[in-house]
């Protein structure tokens, strides 16, 4: 969004904004192991996420791509998990 002030254009960015530009994808064979390995179903993995099931299965395969809240999700609960086996540009 642009306003005008001072005579001078101010560019204000939303994190949102932001985030839809970077177009991350899942390596979905490799999150579909690690809830394997944990023994989880979809949705308790989601429930480990803090996320819908439904959004979260979408992402699992490969219907829709993962977005910053999933991503940072992720990574805040699974910190010591590498995030570049999970996703990649």
């Amino acid at each position: 969004m642009l306003t005008k002030g001072d005579s001078k254009f101010i560019i204000k960015v939303s994190p949102k904004s932001i985030e839809r530009r970077i177009a991350m994808k899942a390596n979905q064979e490799h999150i579909q192991n690690f809830i394997k390995s944990k023994g989880w179903t979809v949705s308790k993995f989601a429930s480990e996420l803090g996320l819908s099931r439904g959004s979260t299965s979408l992402v699992i395969h490969g219907k829709r791509n993962p977005g910053g809240k999933f991503i940072g999700a992720f990574t805040k609960r699974f910190p010591d998990e590498d995030i570049k086996e999970y996703f990649f540009a």
